[in-house]
């Protein structure tokens, strides 16, 4: 009786041993998803930048700055808007967090610069993006500081146009933008608005223009172009401008049909 006892007892204890093993392999088979933390929702933040933002008396030829994370560059040549317009576009790279831009043009003195990067500056995890990034300096002693801004809408049913750029001309002929690049320059978002910042106080001659072939010259006959018959005095900044779009007649001439359905008769 007594060894049945004992073989029992070892028994059991070796069930409750299994049983235990099997829940602690069990519990440790469960695989459970790692969490991050909370989803990062914020846009990389300028750290510092060398010249810094808003410099004055600017000579130098490569910006560096530099962001509280890892960035990428997205859409940039559809976003990047230089103004004044320089000869040569700006070379621009990104190394780790930092934005390096080198400068390829000889400035004008006495002249404020923007660099407008649109939304094109996220970071590489999320992909959130810095919205209207904007790097302005100064070759002269100050920041020219008036602005303009508005929206450009279809002559014909009111709409507003996206992707239409804005152009200020410190020339005052009709027909400027046939042959010169403007002086300052601004593209209108998805709702048809627009800015254009650090002007000079001055005279301008104010036009948009859907710019096919991205040369900022209205050369082609399919482009639509908008302008204010006036001349724009900026001493203080404007707003509320609407200018209307059109598709403006060919006015080459040329023979569209010649027909000769009697003899002696040629009709053109």
């Amino acid at each position: 009786m007594a060894q049945n006892y004992w073989l029992f007892q070892l028994n059991k204890k070796g069930h409750v041993f299994l049983i235990t093993l099997s829940l602690l392999l069990y519990a440790c088979a469960q695989i459970v998803p790692l969490s991050g933390g909370e989803k990062d929702v914020d846009p990389p933040k300028e750290v510092k930048s060398v010249p810094s933002n808003q410099s004055i008396n600017f000579a130098s030829k490569t910006i560096i700055i530099e962001f509280d994370e890892f960035i990428r560059l997205q859409h940039l040549s559809s976003q990047l808007i230089v103004s004044p317009l320089m000869d040569k576009t700006p070379a621009i790279s990104v190394h780790g967090k930092k934005l390096i831009i080198k400068i390829e043009s000889q400035l004008l003195p006495n002249t404020t610069y923007s660099i407008n990067f649109g939304n094109a500056i996220a970071d590489i995890t999320e992909n959130n993006e810095i919205p209207n990034y904007k790097y302005v300096f100064s070759t002269g002693n100050y920041l020219d500081s008036l602005s303009i801004a508005g929206h450009v809408v279809n002559a014909f049913n009111l709409k507003e146009e996206a992707k239409i750029y804005v152009l200020l001309y410190t020339n005052f002929n009709d027909s400027v933008p046939l042959k010169k690049l403007p002086r300052y320059v601004a593209i209108t978002n998805k709702k048809g608005a627009f800015s254009i910042t650090n002007i000079a106080q001055g005279k301008y001659k104010l036009f948009a223009l859907k710019d096919i072939n991205s040369n900022y010259i209205y050369d082609l006959p399919n482009e639509k172009i908008a302008f204010k018959s006036d001349t724009l005095v900026l001493d203080s900044s404007l707003t509320k401008n609407i200018i209307y779009l059109f598709h403006e007649n060919n006015d080459l001439q040329y023979l569209k049909k010649a027909t000769n359905k009697v003899y002696g008769k040629v009709e053109f």
